[in-house]
């Protein structure tokens, strides 16, 4: 694609609304546990609608299995300087993915796209291989073969990325922060157990069962301090009471 075209810009996955609501549907599931659990009032009334001891245990360990399992490696296995990579590559592949979408996608679409697809700001193993992802992306376009009939747009992307601060430079320094934290990646892929079941699938089966209680609970509970702790309603301000 050409500087000049005025085709609509590049829209990213990483950017759906619909993604973050799934991802923060452990902590709506937790506060509607706890409160549950703490209020023998409400128990009381998602009682009457069907609400029971074996519905509540579904909801604990259905969260449960969104929190991760229990074989998790833990950063004392690692030297400081593995640590210390982990960290700046979580805390740089949000900002950096953002970054070179904002650069790219209105101007530089078809270069975007080859960088970006695929790609999301994540945590831990993603986080890296995530970066590990851009950073392969990003030297084909300054030196691959297969794209030789771009190469003019193509740098001329990675100019602009250099005055975003993605300089040459940056991606030296940011391709020996995925080489150590790669040390820590090959331990945390190795669970000893069964391979876990798919993250997403277990967020989709918490999200289900948090809707249905949730919309349960809105219906039949009226008290508002009651929603209020159930995390379904926010709490008015002394201004508007």
């Amino acid at each position: 694609m050409s500087q000049g075209d005025e085709s609509a810009p590049l829209s990213l996955p990483y950017l759906s609304p619909a993604r973050r609501t799934l991802e923060a549907t452990p902590s709506k599931a937790a506060r509607l546990l706890h409160a549950i659990a703490m209020s023998l009032s409400l128990r009381t009334q998602l009682a009457r609608h069907g609400y029971s001891a074996e519905d509540h245990r579904e909801g604990l360990e259905l969260l449960r299995e969104c929190i991760g399992p229990d074989d998790i490696v833990w950063p004392e296995s690692f030297e400081a300087d593995v640590q210390d990579a982990i960290v700046e590559i979580d805390a740089w592949d949000e900002m950096g993915i953002r970054l070179v979408e904002a650069t790219l996608s209105h101007r530089f679409a078809d270069q975007a796209r080859f960088v970006l697809t695929g790609l999301m700001p994540s945590t831990g193993p993603a986080a890296v291989a995530g970066v590990v992802h851009l950073l392969d992306r990003l030297d084909a376009l300054e030196s691959s073969i297969e794209r030789t009939r771009s190469r003019n747009e193509d740098r001329a992307a990675l100019d602009a990325l250099s005055n975003r601060g993605i300089t040459p430079e940056e991606r030296k320094r940011l391709r020996a922060l995925v080489d150590s934290a790669r040390i820590a990646n090959a331990h945390a892929q190795r669970p000893s157990g069964p391979h876990p079941t798919d993250h997403e699938t277990r967020l989709v089966a918490l999200e289900a069962w948090f809707d249905e209680w949730a919309s349960i609970a809105r219906a039949v509970v009226t008290r508002e301090d009651h929603l209020v702790r159930l995390g379904l309603a926010t709490p008015r301000s002394p201004a508007a009471i």
